[in-house]
């Protein structure tokens, strides 16, 4: 269906193609004497006539009678009026092309340019239109020709694409068409601003032209920097708005956007916001994570250095109420930072709050979906990609182990682990040989390791009864990727049917509980290995100075949900404090640069994708204890 702007357009073609004629400014005389001008004389003639046909055959003589005649060039514009005016584009553009390249300057080479463009532009070769007609329009001071010719230039530009070209022609035409016209470009503008990229809108909005153009611009690429974060941009653009085109509709709308700016962008330097789940089923790791916080912040006599104030909301298990809860974080309370969220729920519909206003999130979450989220999104939890990278860095690059198999709880943090393992197993050329999982409510794993772990003797056809089957598998080691309180399930009926393997684990291995609850089947764990970032195993300061003083002000152990908080909140501080920081985008950018910042949990570096990356080790289980070998 034809848009109004469309209709109005081709109702300016009927009107320009209706025109004989350039101009009566634009058309010379012939100023010579003898035979050759008496015969185009008489070819003209013809033409006034109306006689038409002959008028072409003469010319189409005189050409090539008189080749090297110097009124050659209007014998080539003559016969390129004459075609043109019969619509025979491709004719016109050949006659008007010989004279355009044979006039030196004057009228005659304009009205040769002008109809060579007009006939390229019905051709709809628009790169040809627009080189034939660019300079005109500076060489008439006739409005109507003026209108027409910016007319056909931004619709050359149009079929081109060249938006910020189509706009310029526009604003050239706009002040010399009615009220009709001028809606119909106006409408137009509006639907090329979406299509214009950010380098476009700013270079038609830097030049001079209509208000009501100009203001649009500017507004919409205000409106992208907001948008996209730059704050500083969008603030020069919409204040240069309001400047320049006060009288404009858009200058109000950019000063409502102005005082959005205002309040998005104000911070408190030093106030750091915390959501956590601090009610409903995640209370408790929520209540560990708000310990690890509130020490990094000061609280108990650990000085952080930087005159930290931690702005602390639940969450609960609510994205609608996590996201409401940053939002007033951010316009209410002005803070610099977040920490948290710890559910990943939580995590991904806040991470789309926070780079939308520019707000650095430090996220507890594990999940992976978080990772190169966006520019303001940081991380710091031990993901389960490092770990299986890491464990089968040991297994298939120490041990040189290629079979495996995994056994998992079917929920969304085995299945990820999973399905992790999996696709890394392949990646390094090993075979994941079975792939098993339970139901995490799951006490009973007799059923489990018969039909699907167990494997007949050697050269059997007939099933053999499982107690014959002991100790048969056909990989080399197991990955569990569970709890402690689980493993103390599995283990004890996996040493049942003596299978003999090496089992490998992740950080939820990591608990002395382990050995509390597998009794007397803790030789089973002997020799299994799994992968952490912390422990008091290790020894490490760090660490040592951080469980003192969680220990001193909580009177018990420290966890990695609180250590992980500590160190976020810990972190944002003491950037704040040396780099004197009153900005987002500034914390964001010292955030990128963290290299081998000495933390709670050991070194750390911040990532290209906002990951805070550790060292990691591998545990193994030796007679009820948990000895570091990598």
């Amino acid at each position: 269906m034809m848009k109004n702007w469309q209709r109005g357009i081709l109702f300016w073609g009927l009107i320009f193609l209706s025109l004989s004629v350039f101009a009566q400014g634009f058309f010379s005389k012939l100023s010579s004497s003898g035979r050759e001008r008496d015969k185009l004389e008489s070819i003209e003639k013809l033409v006034k006539e109306g006689r038409i046909e002959e008028a072409v055959k003469g010319f189409e003589e005189f050409i090539e009678k008189y080749p090297e005649s110097k009124f050659l060039g209007n014998a080539c514009l003559g016969l390129g009026r004459i075609y043109f005016e019969k619509q025979n584009y491709e004719k016109a553009v050949f006659y008007l092309s010989k004279a355009v390249g044979l006039f030196v300057g004057g009228e005659d080479k304009l009205e040769a340019s002008w109809l060579l463009g007009k006939s390229y532009f019905q051709l709809k070769n628009y790169e040809e239109a627009v080189k034939a007609l660019s300079g005109l329009f500076d060489l008439t001071r006739d409005s109507n020709l003026q209108a027409e010719l910016s007319l056909i230039l931004f619709q050359s530009y149009l079929g081109l694409e060249r938006y910020s070209e189509v706009v310029f022609w526009m604003g050239k035409c706009y002040p010399l068409v009615g009220s009709k016209e001028q809606e119909e470009i106006i409408s137009l503008v509006d639907e090329l601003i979406p299509k214009m990229s950010e380098s476009e809108l700013a270079q038609c909005f830097r030049v001079d032209g209509p208000e009501e153009i100009q203001a649009r611009l500017g507004y919409w690429l205000g409106r992208y920097y907001f948008d996209e974060n730059r704050f500083e941009d969008a603030r020069v653009v919409l204040e240069d708005l309001v400047r320049r085109y006060s009288g404009s509709s858009y200058s109000e709308e950019a000063k409502d956007l102005l005082k959005k700016l205002e309040r998005y962008t104000q911070v408190i330097s030093g106030r750091i916001g915390l959501l956590l789940p601090l009610s409903g089923s995640y209370q408790a790791f929520g209540e560990r994570a708000l310990k690890g916080a509130l020490l990094a912040g000061g609280i108990f006599g650990e000085k952080s250095g930087s005159g930290l104030e931690l702005v602390v909301k639940d969450a609960e298990s609510s994205p609608e109420k996590a996201v409401d809860a940053v939002k007033s974080m951010i316009l209410d309370e002005h803070i610099i930072a977040l920490v948290g969220p710890l559910i990943t729920s939580n995590a991904l519909a806040v991470a789309e709050v926070c780079e939308r206003f520019g707000v650095p999130m430090v996220a507890l979450s594990p999940t992976e979906e978080l990772s190169g989220r966006g520019y303001y999104i940081f991380r710091n939890c031990l993901s389960k990609k490092a770990q299986v990278r890491f464990l089968l860095d040991w297994a298939m690059g120490e041990k040189h182990f290629s079979k495996f198999a995994v056994l998992y709880p079917n929920d969304k943090y085995g299945i990820e682990f999973a399905q992790l393992f999996q696709s890394e197993v392949k990646a390094r050329g090993g075979e994941l040989v079975k792939s098993v999982y339970y139901h995490p409510d799951d006490t009973d794993f007799t059923g489990i390791i018969e039909e699907e772990l167990l494997v007949n003797p050697p050269g059997s056809v007939k099933p053999v009864k499982k107690e014959k089957n002991k100790g048969l598998v056909d990989f080399e080691a197991l990955f569990i990727p569970d709890s402690w309180e689980k493993i103390d399930l599995v283990v004890p009926q996996l040493s049942y049917y003596e299978i003999k393997v090496q089992l490998l684990g992740g950080s939820g291995w990591h608990s002395k509980k382990i050995f509390e609850y597998c009794r007397p089947h803790c030789s089973a764990l002997d020799s299994a290995v799994f992968v952490d970032l912390y422990g008091p195993e290790l020894g490490e300061e760090g660490f040592e100075v951080y469980r003192f003083f969680y220990q001193q002000a909580y009177q018990e152990e420290p966890t990695l949900i609180d250590a992980q908080a500590y160190e976020a909140v810990r972190l944002v501080g003491e950037l704040i404090g040396k780099h004197k920081i009153n900005n987002r985008k500034q914390l964001a950018e010292e955030l990128y640069k963290t290299n081998n910042w000495p933390g709670a949990l050991g070194s750390v570096v911040v990532d290209s994708s906002g990951e805070f990356q550790h060292r990691l080790h591998i545990f193994e289980i030796e007679r009820g204890e948990f000895k570091v070998i990598r």
